[in-house]
Parts: C-alpha cells; structure tokens; sequence
C-alpha cells in the first residue's frame, strides 16, 4: 500500500512538470497578426509612343466635314507620387516630347500631364497592374514649321504662321497595363483649345463695279492625339 502512494506522487510530479513545461513553451511563442502590405510611395516611367494627331475643322463655329491626320511619335517621363498610405492612388505627372508631320506642317510640343491614377494589382505579389487614369494635360508648341510649297508663296505662309497658337490645354484620359517591369500604354488627348485660330475677314479684288468681295469664315481647327505605346517602370 506504501508502494501505491508513492507511485502516486511521483506521477503527479511528473505531469506537474510537464505542465510547467508546456506552460513555458506556450509563453515563449507569440503570434503577431499579418500586417497589410502599404503601397510603394511612388514610381517612375519611361514611354515610347506612336501619337498621331487628329485635327477637325470648325467654321464660325459649326463643325465640318474636314478632317486630317498627321503623324508622330513621342517619348515621355512620368512620376507617380502616392496620395494614400493604404489605397494604390496616385497623382501622375512629368513631362513628354511630341513630334508630328504632314504635307503642310512639323509640329513640336512639349506635354506637362496631371492626371490621377488607380493601381489595381492581380497575381501573386500582385506582379501585374492595370492603371486607369484621367486628368488634364498641359500642351507648349515649340515649333510650328510652315511649307512654302504648301502655301505657294513665302508671303502667305507667314501671314497664316501667326494663327498657329503656342499652348493647347486638353482632358486626358488611358489605361496603363504593367507586368513586372514592362508598360503598354493607351491614352487620348482631347484639346479643347484649339491649336489653329483664324478670325473672320473680309477681302477685295478689282476695283470699282469689277470688284468682287470674299468674306472668309472664322476658322478653328481642334486636335486630339491617341498615344499607343511600350515602357518600362522603375
């Protein structure tokens, strides 16, 4: 019976200390939730782009059935700064060369965007994104280069050259799909100031009862340009 008792205590012994060490294990692991993943503070773009503009005449206000398409390319730089710590929103801007050319006209401009853009992410580590974006771009005409041959005279190319205005404001709006690294871009700039302006006129020819009157039309030619293209993001 003495036996019995003391093979007692000594298994309450040991499953104490089995407690004890089972208590101590359990302490000793801690278990922190996940913490969400907060979107990078911003990212930089390289673009190469095909941007042919489109150009629609409007007469003393009335739209035409005119219309012409020059073609060009551009290359960009774009900044995306982060507008939320825990959203993928972001204010896009930079700065970009245009180039576009025709029978008539070589234009160059420089083209300052603002635009804000939503990164949705897909795919493990959300390696690809689809951006869409909109917003408003800023147009500089650094270069408005008028044919002689198109025009007929040099007397008459300069006196349209001053109808060819410096800056252009437009609503942009596209998509930019990223995987990795790699960017395809679509975009369209509608200009909602025009970028050709000519006022109503009045001329003479002959003289007296031979004389015969042209009245010229106001003449404003509106753009848009699509840019279509391949980049890389840093």
């Amino acid at each position: 019976m003495k036996k019995f008792f003391v093979l007692l205590a000594a298994m309450a012994m040991t499953f104490g200390a089995n407690a004890q060490i089972v208590e101590s294990s359990a302490k000793t692991i801690k278990v922190e939730p996940a913490k969400p993943v907060a979107p990078k503070s911003g990212y930089n773009r390289i673009m190469f782009n095909y941007s042919p503009l489109f150009g629609s005449s409007v007469y003393n206000g009335k739209s035409a059935d005119e219309s012409s398409t020059m073609n060009g390319g551009s290359i960009s730089y774009t900044r995306g700064i982060a507008v939320s710590k825990r959203l993928p929103m972001f204010i896009e801007t930079g700065l970009g060369w245009q180039f576009n050319t025709d029978k008539s006209l070589d234009l160059m401009r420089l083209n300052i965007p603002v635009a804000f853009t939503y990164r949705f992410g897909f795919g493990q580590n959300k390696q690809i994104k689809i951006s869409p974006f909109t917003g408003l771009n800023f147009g500089i005409n650094v270069m408005t280069s008028l044919s002689d041959s198109y025009y007929g005279s040099k007397s008459a190319r300069k006196a349209d050259e001053d109808n060819y205005k410096s800056f252009q404001m437009g609503w942009l709006i596209g998509a930019n799909f990223t995987f990795k690294r790699f960017n395809i871009q679509i975009a369209y700039t509608f200009d909602f100031m025009p970028l050709y302006k000519r006022d109503a006129s009045t001329e003479y020819t002959g003289f007296g009862e031979y004389a015969v009157i042209y009245n010229i039309p106001e003449l404003k030619i509106n753009t848009g340009v699509l840019n279509v293209g391949v980049g890389f993001e840093f």
